[in-house]
């Protein structure tokens, strides 16, 4: 099991260098700011191995990547990391690992690992369904602007207690109250 633990969240929009490291920086540019160990570009870097874009597919090679982003506390690279868990793209399928990631990335501020555990709570993802933990994540994700949050918790409205939504709000809150419980 991998132990990244939760630091502090880096952007995708890095400058190292004087390079703005975002999906438009040539690969030259890339490859020279990534050498340096900035998470950012290894994170990009990462993300043209796993998409083709300026390189053939290579799901290994962009684990590689995003892990030394995510060991700088990179959000975005650890929700990536556990997107590979949950698909088995590149690692073992393992569902628990991609819960474990995306706990640590949305402790790390990434709305789309918010969002996803939301998911995956909601529908049951090979564990049982959690209204109130479905709830609370998705209402994390609507309130970093997730684009999807809104959509998913009204497709639960007909299928979530008022007892279980309660609790979700309750979850919620406390989540945002203690930074320390976060990865609990």
């Amino acid at each position: 099991m991998v132990a990244l633990l939760p630091g502090k969240d880096l952007s995708t929009d890095s400058e190292t260098k004087n390079v703005k490291v975002d999906s438009e920086t040539s690969l030259d540019a890339l490859l020279e700011v990534a050498e340096t160990g900035d998470p950012a570009a290894l994170f990009e870097l990462g993300n043209r191995h796993a998409y083709g874009k300026g390189h053939p597919v290579n799901i290994r090679n962009a684990l590689d990547l995003w892990y030394g982003a995510a060991q700088q506390g990179h959000a975005e690279a650890i929700f990536s990391i556990g997107l590979c868990y949950f698909l088995g793209g590149g690692v073992a399928k393992d569902i628990g690992q991609a819960m474990h990631l995306w706990r640590q990335a949305a402790a790390n501020g990434s709305a789309e690992s918010m969002f996803m555990l939301g998911i995956a709570y909601r529908n049951g993802e090979e564990m049982p369904q959690d209204y109130p933990q479905a709830c609370k994540w998705l209402l994390l994700a609507l309130s970093c602007d997730h684009p999807k949050a809104m959509e998913a918790l009204h497709e639960m409205k007909d299928n979530i207690t008022p007892e279980d939504r309660a609790e979700g709000i309750r979850l919620m809150q406390e989540w945002t109250r203690n930074p320390d419980s976060r990865l609990g």
